[in-house]
């Protein structure tokens, strides 16, 4: 195809399709031998690079053998001062050409795993130092030799005639440093027994082990990141390669590609313990097998685990709420014939947001484990001129030296603050003040300092209102982090770690704060390492709003215990969970008339959790809640009182059962009440006896968490965020504006249960789900309606996910239960490899770079390329494509 055929016109067809201008076009085909025109052979390359294994193969090696002639080169990154193996060249191809060039001193060698034997090794191989030409197995091979001069390597190896043997290609590299390598590559035709269906270097899939790599993959990427932005900022910065060839294929193939996702794989640190290789993954993930996977292919990646968590916890918890499944089917379908997409998007935002199911019941599960805190404190202290400073430790002992940290704190600032105020959290006093480590806030706004370095949030913190700060900072990224109230509100790099060696750490002292400078501190922590954006709300959640470890007696007012005002603990208007420990005495009796305080507001009697005629009790004012279990005395009981303000209800959970459940009770209105521990007022008496592990909660929980807080039962494994604030975790504004949502979780779960693609869940899909989750085989069996041939999906955009769930990752959730085959819709088609049009007319980018070849044509001159300082692969010179 040349000028004289139209070439423009074909290039200008192609871009309208495409959306890559005709230049770059123009570029993509010219540099595969340094002339516009696209030969046969040159369109049989590129179309190779997009088809590479048939389906139900993936690409498990860097080359894929083809059996008609083919040319390419790839991109691999070689470990430092080792040999590292490329490919393995199968026996029965003919005229075979390899070349290697870096930026770093490398040596070009075959190895024939069959005989043990170096073929080619510049040092002890059949071909090498002595005889660079010579023949092997009835093959001639010529040896370029060792390339030492440098700026760019080069070595490379003919081999002409029939290579009747395997011979594996590897590179040694003597640099420091790993190295980015490129592989160049021809051969005329492949024969014999390698020449059957699939090509040598396609491997069949496992698709129920690649869905639970993919799936804790998932997992580990939601602990790590904060959102997928994030994941992807991370994974393109730092194992994308860039070299002049990456650069000049960047519009082409904008993402990660083959060989950078090795080095994604390997910063999982569980990959070794992975069912499936890296290989096997990165097909999954490359939902469209371009070769590339690019940002929405991650995100939905990232987002995997979420989809089967939220499958899991949706039908598990219908099934366990309502035993009768056409109750399910109707409080999810609300009457209707089948579950639209918009009600599912409510459906699965209610289950995230509010924790309920489908007609109101809410979802049970343990709290997730906790990071373990070097310090932490609990009670209130006041800071600025109405408090006093205390010496909390020492800087390397609390774990801020040196290494990443992690500062909690709920905080609440008095009065609005000029740009001036400082107002310390922690400081060291004490230090020079190029080494003195800031936490607190500057006018205003968060602020973290140390190093000479000041990172101050363009946000205001609101006044006169409790909020929740995170100062953290990452030594792996040299970066100090603030949060507020969940959100990212400050990044700042370059920031080497706190040197404060011997500095003492005072808790409300640091610069010298302004003199109007006035807050409450709620809660402190500190933790010796980085804490996640995802965790920050999950850890101010499970962090007590008050707890008093240990045991106190309480016998007389005089022994009670001060805990705050209403205010000042969440109480007022607002839900809550308050756990004790309880041991009443012996003297304590049953009779009617005896009520025992465990919390109480003295002023007023407007907030009352008693021991009452031998029972707990739970009131706001008039209002009661009265159990019908007997707490006895002489031995230590275990008790939660939950107030859920959104379904206005009591709770009351004696030894982790629930004992009384009381409906239509408003949200407690006592302004500023003193509350107290083991002491009311007028009419109810002390409590009489001991108390322990006193906790008290700003949120419902339920009876599974109730027991795991009380140490009756194991934490949850650490979870992935659970709602739109923990999803986002976004650096500003333009990050935000691309967040994980909800929405997301919502459609890629759509797409798994929806089995005809009509874009909405039928009866039959539900109960087949059902089945799936539950493992219930006595659910009806139900028909699926086949979709009409217009109607449209919110499928079409999950790309990966619909892959990776509908057709296996139903097999990693709760049950190995198949679907009855009588149900089952006609399975997604697996992704094809074949594209509906050739390489250079798909919009679908390419990971290829321009193809070089045998030197049946002559290539225009190389042009060199200066050692890059980060170890990129070189520029590649244009080069011909081998004849067929």
């Amino acid at each position: 195809l040349s000028k004289v055929d139209n070439m423009d016109a074909f290039l200008m067809e192609c871009s309208k399709k495409t959306h890559i201008g005709v230049g770059e076009l123009r570029l993509f085909i010219s540099r595969a031998d340094g002339h516009d025109e696209l030969a046969r052979e040159e369109f049989q390359s590129l179309w190779d690079r997009l088809h590479l294994c048939p389906v139900g193969f993936y690409r498990a090696s860097e080359v894929i053998f083809n059996c008609h002639a083919s040319s390419g080169h790839v991109e691999v990154l070689v470990a430092a001062q080792k040999d590292t193996s490329i490919a393995e060249f199968p026996r029965g191809i003919i005229n075979l050409e390899v070349s290697l060039l870096a930026n770093r001193d490398i040596d070009l060698m075959l190895w024939d795993p069959e005989a043990s034997m170096w073929v080619v090794k510049w040092e002890g191989g059949i071909i090498g130092r002595g005889k660079q030409n010579g023949e092997y197995k009835g093959a001639q091979l010529t040896f370029s030799g060792d390339d030492s001069r440098g700026p760019l390597y080069e070595e490379s190896v003919t081999i002409k005639g029939h290579l009747p043997t395997k011979l594996a290609l590897k590179v040694h590299n003597y640099a420091s440093m790993d190295t980015a390598v490129v592989l160049s590559y021809s051969w005329d035709q492949i024969e014999g027994p390698s020449s059957k269906n699939p090509p040598s270097g396609c491997k069949a899939i496992d698709e129920e082990n690649a869905a639970t790599s993919a799936d804790q993959m998932s997992e580990w990427m939601l602990k790590t990141y904060g959102s997928q932005h994030e994941a992807w900022q991370s994974f393109q910065r730092r194992y994308a390669v860039r070299s002049g060839v990456s650069e000049w294929m960047r519009l082409f193939s904008n993402g990660l590609r083959f060989n950078d996702w090795q080095q994604v794989w390997q910063a999982w640190p569980a990959h070794q313990q992975a069912p499936s290789s890296w290989q096997e993954v990165f097909f999954f993930a490359d939902a469209d097998h371009n070769g590339v996977v690019n940002e929405t292919e991650l995100g939905a990646l990232y987002r995997q685990h979420k989809v089967k968590e939220v499958l899991s916890d949706l039908f598990m918890g219908l099934h366990q709420s309502e035993p009768n499944w056409t109750t399910a089917w109707q409080d999810s379908a609300e009457g209707s014939t089948k579950i639209t997409s918009s009600r599912w998007q409510s459906m699965v935002m209610d289950l995230l947001e509010k924790r309920r199911l489908p007609g109101g019941s809410p979802v049970c599960k343990p709290p997730p484990a906790q990071k373990p805190a070097v310090f932490a404190q609990s009670t209130r202290v006041e800071l600025g001129q109405a408090g006093k400073p205390k010496k909390i430790g020492n800087a390397e002992e609390l774990g801020l030296v040196g290494n990443s940290f992690a500062v909690l704190a709920r905080l609440k600032v008095s009065g609005e603050a000029p740009s001036s105020q400082v107002g310390p959290v922690l400081g060291t006093p004490d230090a020079a003040e190029d080494q003195a480590l800031f936490l607190g806030v500057f006018g205003g706004r968060p602020a973290m300092s140390f190093g000479g370095k000041v990172c101050q949030s363009d946000v205001v913190m609101p006044v006169d209102g409790w909020v929740e700060i995170a100062w953290v900072y990452d030594a792996s990224t040299k970066e100090q982090r603030l949060y507020l109230d969940g959100s990212t509100v400050k990044v700042c790099g370059g920031v080497t770690a706190f040197l404060g060696f011997g500095a003492a750490v005072w808790e409300g002292l640091g610069e010298d704060p302004a003199v109007s400078w006035e807050a409450s501190l709620g809660s402190l922590q500190i933790f010796p390492s980085v804490v996640p954006g995802y965790e920050l709300r999950s850890m101010f959640k499970y962090t007590p709003k008050w707890q008093l470890d240990g045991e106190v007696t309480i016998d007389d007012a005089d022994s009670a215990v001060k805990m705050g005002t209403s205010d000042s603990l969440g109480i007022r208007h607002r839900s809550f969970t308050a756990l004790v420990s309880l041991f009443r005495d012996k003297s304590e009796d049953n009779g009617y008339q005896s009520v025992y305080t465990i919390f109480g507001t003295p002023k007023d009697n407007s907030l009352e959790m008693v021991v009452w005629n031998g029972k707990l009790g739970f009131s706001f004012g008039v209002t009661r809640c009265a159990s019908d279990l007997v707490v006895p005395t002489g031995k230590w009981v275990d008790v939660g009182f939950v107030y859920d303000a959104e379904r206005r209800e009591h709770a009351i959970y004696q030894d982790g059962v629930l004992s009384k459940k009381c409906g239509g009770v408003e949200p407690y209105e006592g302004e500023g009440s003193e509350v107290w521990l083991g002491l009311s007022g007028k009419g109810i008496g002390a409590w009489k006896g001991k108390m322990r592990n006193v906790k008290l909660y700003g949120h419902s929980e339920c009876g599974e968490a109730l027991r795991v807080l009380s140490g009756q039962a194991a934490e949850a494994p650490a979870t992935a965020p659970t709602s739109r604030r923990l999803l986002s975790d976004g650096l500003g504004s333009v990050a935000r504006q691309e967040e994980q949502s909800i929405e997301d979780v919502a459609n890629d779960a759509l797409a798994v249960v929806d089995l005809n693609h009509d874009g909405a869940i039928q009866q039959g899909e539900f109960l087949a789900e059902l089945r799936a989750i539950t493992g219930d085989t006595t659910l009806p069996v139900g028909s699926i309606a086949t979709a009409s041939a217009t109607s449209t999906t919110s499928a079409a955009v999950v790309t990966m996910s619909t892959v990776a769930t509908t057709t296996t990752a139903r097999v990693a959730t709760t049950t190995a239960v198949a679907k009855p085959t009588s149900m089952e819709a006609p399975a997604p088609p697996a992704p094809s490899t074949q594209a509906p049009a050739p390489a250079l007319a798909t919009p679908t980018p390419s990971a290829a770079p321009p193809v070089p070849a045998a030197p049946a044509l002559a290539a225009p001159a190389p042009t060199p390329v200066a050692p890059a300082p980060a170890e990129p692969a070189p520029a590649i010179p244009p080069t011909p494509v081998a004849a067929s």
